[in-house]
């Protein structure tokens, strides 16, 4: 049985995510989940472990822009850690998660 480590609340959460990092051309791909310190991102294209990406994507309250790093990898897709938010970022992703938490 594999333990879960993760100290915040995940919900499903899809939208597009244009992800930018070291390659020349933006990723988007598809969010998969959304935590207060992270997500899953679904994409075909590898990405290494540690690697700093640029996330934009659209919550209800609004644009997210923030940096994030490559935590995990999978055949599906990333998992990564926002390392930079701002406080307005913060609030629209606990807005976003207790929404989804209340459709559940």
């Amino acid at each position: 049985m594999r333990s879960e480590r993760r100290a915040a609340q995940r919900v499903a959460f899809g939208c597009e995510v244009e992800c930018e990092g070291p390659q020349p051309d933006p990723i988007r791909p598809q969010m998969r989940d959304l935590s207060a310190t992270g997500a899953f991102i679904q994409s075909a294209t590898p990405v290494a472990l540690g690697t700093r990406l640029a996330l934009r994507f659209q919550l209800p309250g609004g644009d997210v822009m923030l940096a994030a790093e490559v935590a995990r990898t999978t055949q599906d897709g990333v998992g990564v850690r926002f390392v930079e938010l701002s406080e307005l970022d913060r609030r629209l992703i606990a807005d976003a998660i207790a929404r989804a938490g209340e459709m559940s």
